[in-house]
């Protein structure tokens, strides 16, 4: 995911990796931090991306998706579900039966919530040339723009 190469102009390649809310909270600001970085350095090439989730969480989000459009398939086919597949309908389908729109409300927002929960990494990674030069993940704090300047200059020398 990190670029090795060359910048257009020489001065290498600054890669920024976000992580789930980082990435929403700071998707907004990108820009202007990806211009302030150009203005301050020009010549460099800043991209920009999403931090990798670890496989293990990522594994486990899919198994709640599926879990939950099993919860929403149930909710919505009802019975006719049961008799397609001739099963004789589960006591606690009787039970949720009356409630199928609290119970798919539910199974749609708590799977959303825990899907989301595994997938944000809180990461915001800088890179220079393939090196890391910060990392919230390492001093868990969000660095500020003169800290990432004096980062990227040490790593420039």
């Amino acid at each position: 995911m990190v670029n090795f190469q060359q910048g257009l102009f020489g001065l290498g390649v600054l890669t920024l990796l976000f992580g789930g809310d980082i990435y929403s909270m700071f998707a907004g600001q990108s820009s202007g931090v990806k211009e302030a970085l150009e203005g301050r350095f020009p010549g460099i090439e800043v991209s920009g991306g999403s931090y990798p989730v670890p496989p293990v969480k990522a594994a486990v989000a899919q198994a709640v998706q599926v879990v939950q459009f099993s919860i929403i398939g149930v909710v919505v086919l009802g019975d006719k579900l049961f008799l397609m597949l001739g099963m004789q309908t589960p006591a606690i389908y009787e039970q949720v039966k009356d409630k199928k729109f609290a119970v798919g409300m539910a199974a749609f927002f708590f799977g959303n919530m825990a899907q989301s929960s595994l997938t944000q990494t809180g990461a915001f990674e800088v890179f220079y040339n393939g090196a890391l030069v910060a990392s919230k993940l390492e001093s868990s704090q969000m660095p500020n723009l003169p800290q990432l300047v004096q980062s990227i200059q040490s790593a420039m020398q």
